[in-house]
């Protein structure tokens, strides 16, 4: 018996192993090469109810009325991107390509102040030790200087090739709003096609999954939305409370900012902090410092418990699907891994598969009390 029950073990778990490996897979490999056109079905799906609309109430033909709505759906969100792409290219390029000469302007003498700070400081010393000094500073404003200039020729540069390479993007591009128009014309024949190949059960778990993404992706934009309003009245309090002017406006962007799960807050706070200091404004320095330790802790106290609350997870396994998500396939993983993971559990609590059991039953037991309960 013992025998049987270890070779059903190493069966099951080489069987998940597998299954993991061959998501893993797909996720990482085969997702970006159909990315354009799973873009396309989901704003496919979006405009259903315009397209309805427009047939029902305009009396419109089906052919023309996802045309008209295709068109005006990418002419926005064009418009939109465009504008908006414009405005942040030029600001990082002219802000990158400023580096050196702030750098000149207002750091070296910075550090040559600093500098003349140590010289006063330890001027009782041996002289040798100030030369020591002098040398190592002189040094590191050199280095300092070197560094700037080199990562904003690197920066400026690499700027210019993802200018080369937006050709490439616009076939992507260009892919996908061919596609939309297609699948929004025939959507309900597509679909149809699809669901014929399932049987009649999986039918039914794929038109519960669809309901699930629906309702935990408006949770989830709920959630980052609250998480942002917080993070924009901490800094604006906080910004207006050490007398920075436009506090408000700057607030806003920086909350905006800190949704980016690689930069966020401290990508603007950092720099601005580290200025700062160096410009011997230590107050402002001290206090931004301070700000953004209070909004980090925040945030990472909250996030996960926010999260979880909406889309039906502990915290702690939102935590754990956030981190290992964005480690194994980065911006994706970081909303995927959780998102899926909330689908499997509503799922699970429905009874429509049955992955592991809950507290006071089995998972088809609580699924269908919770049926029985709506």
């Amino acid at each position: 018996m013992k025998t049987e029950k270890r070779r059903r073990f190493i069966i099951n778990l080489t069987y998940w192993l597998l299954v993991l490996a061959l998501v893993y897979v797909l996720v990482k490999y085969l997702l970006p090469l159909v990315t354009p056109f799973v873009i396309a079905f989901v704003i496919a799906f979006m405009l259903r109810s315009p397209i309805r609309f427009l047939v029902n109430k305009c009396r419109m033909g089906p052919k023309l009325a996802s045309a008209l709505s295709v068109t005006l759906f990418f002419l926005t969100v064009g418009a939109l991107i465009g504008f908006a792409g414009a405005e942040i290219f030029m600001f990082l390029k002219n802000l990158f390509s400023g580096l050196p000469s702030a750098y000149t302007n207002s750091i070296a003498p910075a550090l040559l102040k600093l500098n003349d700070w140590i010289r006063e400081t330890v001027g009782q010393l041996d002289p040798e030790i100030i030369a020591a000094i002098d040398t190592a500073l002189n040094n590191i404003v050199r280095s300092l200087g070197n560094i700037i200039t080199s990562f904003s020729f690197s920066v400026v540069g690499g700027i210019t090739v993802a200018a080369t390479g937006l050709p490439v993007l616009l076939i992507s591009v260009l892919m996908t709003i061919i596609s939309t128009f297609f699948l929004s014309a025939d959507y309900e024949r597509v679909t149809g096609f699809l669901l014929a190949q399932l049987s009649e059960k999986n039918r039914e778990l794929v038109h519960q999954i669809r309901i699930y993404i629906v309702e935990i992706l408006f949770k989830y934009i709920k959630s980052y939305s609250l998480i942002m309003l917080i993070t924009f009245g901490e800094l604006s309090i906080g910004l207006s409370v050490l007398g920075v002017k436009n506090a408000i406006l700057i607030a806003l962007l920086i909350a905006i900012f800190d949704i980016l799960p690689v930069l966020g807050t401290g990508g603007i706070m950092i720099p601005w902090l580290i200025i700062n200091f160096i410009n011997g404004d230590i107050r402002m320095g001290v206090g931004l410092l301070i700000l953004y330790i209070v909004i980090t802790v925040i945030r990472n106290v909250i996030e996960p418990k926010i999260i979880g609350q909406h889309v039906g997870l502990h915290p702690i396994v939102t935590l754990i699907a956030m981190f290992v998500g964005t480690a194994l396939f980065g911006v994706v993983g970081l909303f995927g891994l959780p998102i899926s993971l909330a689908i499997i559990n509503s799922l699970n609590e429905t009874g429509a598969i049955h992955l592991f059991r809950k507290p006071g039953g089995s998972p088809a037991e609580e699924g269908k009390e919770k049926v029985q309960k709506q």
